[in-house]
């Protein structure tokens, strides 16, 4: 699904537009397919990073260490 969403982002963290310094031309002046898709890639980049380390933080959780199996019997 493409939404807008991605470019409201971009404009809503702009230093232009946080700091009212922008006019009816922000987006000619300012914006570039090509950069829009440049953040997208590091914020990719970061959520990878992200979920492989919380992906290694879970499997160290639930790791289960080697214990050797005893060889005593119950008798009965």
């Amino acid at each position: 699904m493409v939404t807008t969403l991605p470019f409201g982002r971009f404009v809503f963290e702009h230093e232009a537009f946080i700091s009212g310094h922008f006019d009816t031309h922000f987006v000619n002046k300012h914006y570039t397919p090509d950069l829009l898709r440049q953040l997208h890639r590091e914020e990719a980049h970061v959520a990878a990073a992200l979920a492989a380390k919380l992906n290694n933080e879970e499997a160290e959780k639930l790791h289960i260490p080697n214990v050797k199996v005893s060889t005593w019997r119950v008798k009965r």
